[in-house]
């Protein structure tokens, strides 16, 4: 009997076990959680600047284009019309 009371029963080291099991999950959910949320902060800043950069880019497509249209009317008020003489 006296070696039962130093060595403590299996129950209760399956007990123990369990509880720093337990202990060792909620930790790493809770790790787990703040990188989630990491993450998605950073998915939203990427996606702000992807919205940022796509905007510029149109705003430069419509530019180029009004400047090609600007060219070309000014290219058609120099050139004699058709038939014309050069």
């Amino acid at each position: 009997m006296a070696a039962n009371q130093q060595n403590p029963s299996l129950s209760a080291v399956i007990e123990d076990l369990a509880s720093k099991m337990a202990i060792l999950i909620a930790e790493l959910k809770k790790d787990h959680q703040a990188e989630l949320q990491a993450l998605r902060h950073e998915l939203r800043e990427l996606r702000a600047q992807m919205v940022d950069v796509e905007t510029a880019s149109r705003l430069n497509l419509a530019k180029t284009w009004d400047e090609l249209t600007a060219v070309l009317l000014a290219h058609e008020a120099k050139s004699p019309p058709e038939g014309g003489s050069p």
